[in-house]
């Protein structure tokens, strides 16, 4: 299967990096507070940003804030400022921020990640086999000065198209808690971007592609392996795991990864082969979770319930295409304005899709394969 997937650590930090860039780059006038440290701005944490955010909201005037919208373009119509509606926090938090959303052990930072500024996403890509034998491009065994003409072929392109979604978290705080609680801006700026970062892993595993990312369980090309022959409720067995494995094709094994269910975990950790010789192996620094076959397990409360359909799913994550926007994190004093309370506003755009739209049949006639299983409902 050929497709413009890439995956690793580096793959991680890359995405990573673009995300910070885009934070922290924002364009400036030819002032004072051009390239200038976070702390000649004014604002030591953002705490301090939201304090002179509540003592403009009562009239009263800060410098930090009038100089910190001063060195933001005002030629569009934007929410830099009080009278536009709100004030967009500085990159610097929005940075902090965007670290505890992208972390490198996020489902979505396993994933083709690609950054888009339009909304918008669209890329090639080829869903032909290196061995069909008809149809994309071909090879073919040929003598000296053999006419090549004769077996000149052609990719079969399509396009994944890609359009983001948002994803919102709207909090209101009072202005009196916001100005007198240090600590409530830094417990936000953690909280709201899990919840985000959970959504998005939701709907990655098992999102309908309506308003959300296609999630794995309801792609068509994803492998849906059967339970063993009068296998009970509530249990898993070593064939089971085996059947997800030969269920992917080999170049996606190297890169696999299992997601469980938690309910399923101690399941998996009592599992051996025939001759005993137990298939999970415990927690270790590459694999946190322990590992199946050599694989690293990812536990994930967005897998569906323990013995239901896609509470054990084997995933080439590096085969899921996600296109993400830069965060965005506002600040708004005029939206419960008569109650004294302020609304903190974190916004993600993505969207998503596996690469595969099908599964792959194989050379042999047997049975076809993907870059994606699911066990069945047992």
């Amino acid at each position: 299967m050929q497709f413009a997937a890439q995956h690793s650590t580096l793959a991680a930090r890359s995405i990573m990096s673009r995300v910070q860039y885009g934070l922290r780059n924002t364009p400036v006038r030819d002032n004072a507070l051009r390239g200038a440290p976070l702390e000649a701005q004014g604002f030591r944490h953002l705490s301090e940003f939201l304090g002179a955010v509540v003592n403009a909201s009562t009239g009263g005037g800060d410098v930090r804030l009038n100089a910190y919208n001063a060195s933001i373009p005002g030629t569009v119509g934007s929410e830099h400022g009080g009278t536009d509606g709100g004030f967009l926090v500085p990159p610097q938090f929005v940075g902090d921020v965007a670290s505890n959303m992208f972390t490198p052990d996020s489902l979505l930072m396993r994933c083709d990640v690609r950054t888009t500024r339009t909304g918008a996403l669209y890329v090639p890509k080829d869903e032909t086999t290196p061995w069909q034998p008809s149809a994309g491009v071909q090879v073919a065994w040929e003598d000296e000065l053999a006419d090549l003409g004769l077996i000149q072929s052609k990719p079969i392109m399509t396009f994944a198209t890609l359009r983001t979604r948002k994803v919102v978290a709207f909090v209101p705080v009072s202005d009196e808690l916001a100005a007198d609680s240090m600590a409530l801006a830094e417990h936000i700026s953690v909280v709201a971007p899990g919840k985000i970062n959970f959504a998005v892993e939701k709907a990655i595993v098992s999102g309908n592609g309506v308003g959300r990312p296609l999630g794995i369980l309801n792609s068509p090309g994803t492998v849906v392996v059967a339970k063993d022959a009068g296998q009970a409720t509530l249990t898993l067995s070593q064939l089971n795991v085996e059947n997800l494995w030969k269920a992917l094709t080999p170049v996606a094994r190297k890169n696999a990864i299992w997601l469980v269910h938690p309910d399923a975990d101690l399941a998996l950790q009592n599992l051996t082969t025939t001759t005993g010789v137990g298939i999970y192996q415990p927690p270790s620094q590459t694999a946190p979770f322990g590992s199946l076959l050599g694989r690293p397990i990812y536990l994930s409360e967005a897998c569906s319930a323990y013995s239901s359909q896609g509470d054990l799913i084997f995933a080439d994550m590096s085969a899921y295409l996600a296109a993400v926007m830069a965060l965005r994190y506002a600040v708004s004093i005029h939206v419960w304005y008569n109650y004294d309370v302020q609304a903190l506003r974190f916004v993600l755009r993505v969207d998503g899709q596996p690469w595969t739209s099908k599964t792959i049949p194989s050379l042999s006639g047997g049975a076809s394969r993907g870059f994606f299983a699911a066990l069945a409902a047992r």
